[in-house]
């Protein structure tokens, strides 16, 4: 399970904006609404070129130049530009109306639940599938940036995008804090739009799943398909069919900590392949004995190996490979999770 959005109901107050976006200035030069988040390590001077776009858009991009050396990562390019120049600092905001806010609590929540997974292994595992002589690299609904950062520190040009601003914050947070030059972008990946072609897209834990139809999926693997060079790769994780239906199921998990807990409720709908997920967190309030509730809805489609396959090969993709996942061997009924590798002809 992958959060892709976030609508936190708190029994206390809501946490403040983030002081870092109110100490930045003459953000903007004209109207409009942008969002971009790049973290540069000092003291190196970063260059954005900010791209405007309508503020009821849905897709929010960005674009830059960096003079931290080395490849740069990929960004989308999209409509008029002003170039603005920042120091180094971490830069996560949404400027609508003169008011910038950063977010980022559920998402900080999301790591404690996923904090059993092992990302090492995951991280080395998609290494080994890139093989040797790719260097560009975007990150799907990368969440709060753990794959995109190993990716980072692995020699990788690595762009990380989302949908959700609080993801993408606590993401932009944590490359600050490792000193790793990684932009960060919002946008719908059904539309993934890039100013340079990479060498790969990958997209991990449940990423596709929340593509809740076949079309959703159709759409994602053409513009991930758009986005890459010939010889290209296109790294996704799926969880199964037998995952959703028998694992999750119709059943509810629950979880009980010091410092948190959490209710999963879950409904599979066999018509559809589509599970609901029904969560409800608690998380305590920093020390004191107040916590503060978080609901969330989450729904994820089983697609098949076959239907993925479809939508692969009606992309243009030349050969396509599907592996239980962390291992090379074809997937199994039972298998959980399954991991598939398409290559863009060259």
């Amino acid at each position: 399970m992958r959060p892709s959005r976030s609508s936190p109901k708190h029994a206390t107050t809501a946490p403040s904006t983030n002081a870092s976006a109110s100490r930045a200035s003459r953000i903007l030069r004209r109207s409009g609404s942008f969002f971009f988040a790049v973290c540069v390590p000092s003291p190196a001077v970063l260059l954005v070129r900010a791209i405007l776009i309508p503020r009821n858009s849905t897709n929010l991009y960005a674009d830059s130049s960096t003079t931290a050396g080395g490849v740069q990562a990929p960004l989308p390019s999209r409509l008029d530009c002003c170039t603005i120049v920042y120091n180094p600092m971490l830069w996560i905001m949404r400027y609508s109306g003169g008011s910038m806010q950063s977010y980022g609590k559920f998402a900080a929540l999301y790591d404690r639940l996923m904090r059993d997974v092992d990302r090492e292994t995951w991280a080395e595992y998609l290494l080994s599938l890139l093989g040797e002589g790719r260097r560009t690299v975007v990150d799907c609904a990368c969440g709060t940036g753990e794959l995109t950062l190993r990716l980072a520190r692995a020699g990788y040009a690595v762009t990380g995008q989302d949908i959700s601003e609080e993801m993408l914050s606590v993401a932009a947070e944590k490359a600050r804090r490792a000193r790793l030059a990684i932009p960060f972008i919002r946008q719908d990946m059904r539309k993934l739009s890039l100013h340079h072609s990479v060498d790969a897209v990958v997209s991990a834990c449940d990423g596709v799943n929340y593509l809740a139809s076949r079309a959703a999926l159709s759409e994602f693997v053409a513009a991930a398909y758009a986005c890459l060079k010939p010889g290209g790769l296109l790294l996704f994780d799926v969880s199964s069919r037998f995952k959703l239906s028998t694992v999750l199921g119709d059943n509810t998990f629950a979880l009980d900590e010091a410092d948190s807990a959490y209710i999963w409720q879950n409904t599979y709908d066999p018509g559809t392949k589509l599970t609901r997920m029904d969560l409800t967190f608690f998380a305590r309030e920093g020390e004191g004995p107040h916590y503060a509730r978080f609901t969330e809805t989450h729904i994820q489609r089983a697609h098949s190996e076959r239907e993925i396959r479809a939508a692969l090969g009606s992309a243009g993709f030349v050969r396509v490979e599907a592996y239980e996942a962390f291992t090379r061997e074809p997937p199994k009924e039972t298998s959980e999770r399954l991991q598939f590798v398409a290559e863009k002809g060259r």
